[in-house]
């Protein structure tokens, strides 16, 4: 973690990367020295600036770098899987420091395991737990929708570009999906609007006389949590949208025209070499090749959204898996068959 501030859909990189180190290692985990990142984390995630302090210096003292060079040379995609390959090479006697500054090398595919420990640190704060207590009475049989719209830092473009991130999508690109989605579902949704940019005027203009979004909690672990529960994510370009698809289970839409293309199949990364995700999309690519799938996760969606039944169909039934009368541990009932 350095000094330049980065959001938090960065930061959780080498954060996730040292826990899973510590793990494969027996080592103990270093905190990230949240108090200096001027993003305000700090009060939620904890740390204060004699515990960064302790990170930096540490970070100067005799240490083991785990870089990208140690990474492409061991070969594996799972960072934890890395780490262990290493560990006859460690002397663990003396209590090493090992740096991780592999970046976001490997992904999130490369730190999957570490999804339970972030979303427990993430979604655990009081923030996101105050947010999801409110969720959790916020109309239970109705479609949850999280939209990110992501706007002061990036740059605002008429055309979203293949493979380029930091591009703020038009509006009206969520307005065609928001709209959409309300009519497809007969109105019973709920729109969250997440953003970094709070404003009335930018709930006024997704608003129409049947649909009115909500703001989510203002707040970026709180917004997280909300996204992250959500039966559909609407996501901006950005690692904030990326790390709430990653922390939740739910489906998501993705701007199509920021997708590669290749062979007819569309990714994120493909353009990528192998080492930094383009190996990995060339094997999804033969597994999708050979195993057909009907259903999957993530969508995209151009100027012209178009829905299938069978999606429109799949968050219904997410929704209706929360009605309080047919669970039984509610109170509710169930048919006798």
């Amino acid at each position: 973690m350095t000094l330049r501030g980065a959001g938090l859909g960065n930061e959780i990189f080498p954060w996730a990367k040292a826990y899973l180190g510590a793990k494969a290692l027996g080592l103990t985990l270093v905190e990230p020295p949240w108090r200096t990142n001027p993003r305000g984390y700090h009060p939620q995630l904890g740390g204060n600036l004699g515990s960064a302090t302790s990170y930096y210096s540490l970070a100067h003292l005799p240490s083991i770098n785990v870089d990208r060079k140690a990474v492409e040379q061991i070969g594996r995609r799972d960072y934890y899987d890395t780490l262990l390959a290493l560990r006859s090479s460690v002397d663990r006697s003396n209590r090493p420091t090992l740096l991780h500054s592999s970046g976001m090398m490997g992904g999130y595919l490369g730190i999957k395991r570490s999804r339970p420990f972030l979303r427990n640190r993430l979604l655990g704060t009081c923030n996101a737990i105050s947010a999801l207590e409110k969720l959790e009475e916020d109309r239970p049989e109705a479609v949850r929708i999280g939209v990110h719209v992501r706007g002061t830092d990036f740059t605002n473009v008429d055309q979203i570009l293949p493979s380029e991130f930091n591009q703020a999508i038009p509006l009206e690109w969520y307005k065609a999906l928001v709209t959409t989605l309300h009519h497809r579902l007969g109105g019973n949704a709920v729109f969250y609007v997440t953003t970094d940019a709070p404003s009335q005027r930018l709930l006024d203009d997704l608003s129409t006389e049947e649909i009115i979004p909500k703001a989510a909690a203002n707040d970026p672990l709180g917004d997280l949590a909300v996204l992250a529960s959500c039966d559909l994510i609407i996501s901006s370009i950005s690692s904030f949208s990326l790390l709430a698809i990653f922390l939740g289970d739910g489906n998501y839409v993705w701007h199509r025209d920021q997708l590669g293309e290749q062979g007819g199949w569309l990714s994120i990364w493909g353009h990528e070499n192998f080492e930094h995700g383009g190996g990995s999309t060339k094997s999804a690519i033969k597994s999708r090749e050979t195993n057909p799938m009907r259903i999957q996760r993530g969508l995209a969606q151009g100027g012209t959204p178009r829905w299938t039944d069978h999606f429109i169909r799949a968050l219904e039934e997410k929704a209706m898996l929360r009605a309080r009368a047919s669970d039984l541990i509610y109170y509710g009932v169930i048919d006798d068959q």
